[in-house]
């Protein structure tokens, strides 16, 4: 909670929206979060663990102010491990946990280049 707290200080100043998402909702499609009419709730809510690292979701933000937030984290050491993605078409459908999925394989392919 602390660092969503200190995430909305940041962007409150930038303007920007902040949502968390409540982690009996990580079975809803993305584009559900985001109140898009195609993309109804589902039934089934989600009553496993919390999901780690932290996923930071962006959606609909001018390209310079992705920048700015993310050199602001950055400078605050605010959620250094959290997984990063930006909406888009192809990933409006998928849940949470399956976009945490993907994320976390994605990290782990370009570590695994990297050492």
């Amino acid at each position: 909670m602390e660092a969503h707290r200190a995430l909305s200080g940041l962007a409150a100043d930038m303007e920007i929206n902040i949502k968390k998402i409540a982690k009996r909702r990580y079975l809803q499609p993305v584009g559900c979060h985001l109140g898009l009419p195609d993309f109804p709730p589902t039934a089934v809510l989600y009553e496993d663990e919390e999901l780690t690292p932290p996923m930071l979701v962006f959606f609909g933000m001018k390209e310079r102010d992705f920048d700015r937030l993310s050199a602001k984290m950055r400078q605050a050491r605010l959620l250094p491990d959290a997984l990063k993605a930006v909406v888009t078409g192809h990933n409006l459908a998928w849940n949470a946990l399956f976009l945490h999925r993907e994320l976390s394989a994605e990290r782990e392919q370009i570590e695994s280049k990297g050492s």
